[in-house]
């Protein structure tokens, strides 16, 4: 193991995750284990290679790391390589752009990384009523004649949140009575 995390660049930190994540999977013997995102992607899916686990399923964020400077490390791309040797690994990815960047980062072919998108399923809760609409809207300080755009997401670097707001002042030097409405949480809560 500590070839390997020579090999791969590993430090201390990430050696250390790895090892706990070993110490776990052959206690628990899993037969497919699953993580998501760049760092529980490597950690856990090396893990598992050493550990024997039979199936790796693994699923990518946005797009590659090498486009966020403040989550990529250099040993993100050898990790990821060397777990692409293993028959075992499966790839997923939430929209096709991503699934091509890290595809194209990690030379996969495209066809290796599955598409599973994003989004709401059917629900068994009913639909909201006029009254619950009519509820949110005078809560909100909402009128019937309010044009309003929501935005919904984590208040992350990676995500982005001042273009929303770039966006909401470029559409209200047309629509001054437009309504904006943003929902999330995260670092950047307190700056916007």
């Amino acid at each position: 193991l500590q070839r390997l995390s020579d090999q791969l660049g590993l430090g201390t930190r990430e050696l250390d995750y790895v090892l706990k994540l070993i110490t776990a999977y052959r206690q628990t013997k899993p037969k497919a284990v699953y993580a998501q995102l760049d760092e529980p992607n490597i950690f856990a899916g090396i893990a598992a290679r050493v550990a024997g686990v039979e199936r790796f399923i693994m699923s990518f964020r946005n797009h590659n790391p090498t486009t966020f400077p403040w989550i990529y490390r250099d040993w993100m791309l050898p990790s990821y390589r060397w777990l692409a040797a293993w028959k075992g690994i499966r790839y997923t990815g939430n929209s096709a752009g991503a699934n091509a960047s890290y595809a194209e980062w990690l030379g996969l072919p495209a066809e290796e990384v599955v598409l599973i998108p994003n989004m709401l399923g059917r629900s068994n809760r009913a639909a909201p009523t006029l009254e619950d609409l009519e509820e949110v809207r005078r809560e909100l300080k909402l009128s019937l004649d309010d044009k309003v755009v929501l935005g919904v997401f984590r208040l992350h670097p990676e995500k982005d949140p001042q273009t929303f707001l770039h966006v909401a002042r470029q559409v209200l030097n047309g629509f001054p009575t437009a309504k904006f409405i943003l929902a999330g949480d995260g670092p950047l809560r307190a700056e916007l």
